[in-house]
């Protein structure tokens, strides 16, 4: 997925177009495409095939692959009615609504994807995950977070609080290496790094382990 997000970050795709590039990687079969597409898709999404590297395999002209990529995209969010272009004199407000929300519920597309990969997290552990960094520092109650996890569903819909622990036990393990999760019994969470909880940089835990076991 990084020339995917590369991608975004120069706003050639859209959000949407991103989350359509990142089912496809999770599973290429539940897209129906032309043989040509999918191999196209399955080069650049799957394979990380360099875009430059691929136009000249595929004689295509230069700087034409980003293009060739978003109008598969745009035609795979259309198969499954997933497209949606707002009116110009929307967007603006929209993109602006759309930030601040994907702060909150920790679904900035880039973001939780670069979360995912760096801590091998779910997409509910990486929204857990960003929720907290956002916070970093600062005690916030499970139930602001899970509100912001599930903010798509009703409240009839969201899952019992004790799923909501098996998640954060998951995490604090994942992310154990660069991040201390404290919980207060029943009460609030606080992520803080591992270099201000411990006062000393990351680079240091290392020989400070090394230095405790030669102590003992």
């Amino acid at each position: 997925m990084k020339t995917i997000l590369d991608m975004r970050r120069r706003k050639v795709l859209t959000e949407q177009q991103v989350l359509t590039a990142a089912r496809y990687h999770r599973n290429p079969t539940a897209f129906r495409l032309a043989p040509t597409l999918h191999r196209i898709m399955h080069d650049i999404v799957i394979s990380e095939a360099p875009l430059e590297t691929y136009e000249e395999m595929r004689g295509w002209p230069a700087r034409s692959a980003k293009a060739i990529i978003s109008t598969i995209l745009f035609a795979m969010e259309e198969a499954q009615g997933d497209h949606y272009e707002p009116r110009e004199e929307d967007r603006a407000s929209i993109d602006d609504l759309r930030e601040k929300l994907d702060w909150l519920t920790g679904s900035d597309v880039v973001e939780l994807a670069e979360a995912m990969q760096e801590h091998d997290l779910t997409p509910l552990e990486g929204r857990m995950f960003l929720i907290l960094r956002h916070q970093i520092g600062k005690w916030i109650a499970p139930e602001i977070v899970m509100r912001r996890m599930y903010s798509d569903r009703l409240d009839a819909d969201m899952p019992e609080p004790k799923l909501f622990d098996v998640f954060l036990c998951k995490l604090r393990k994942k992310v154990a290496a660069h991040y201390e999760i404290r919980r207060t019994w029943g009460g609030p969470i606080m992520m803080v790094e591992l270099s201000a909880a411990d006062g000393e940089p990351l680079a240091a835990a290392p020989e400070r382990r090394a230095r405790a076991g030669r102590s003992a």
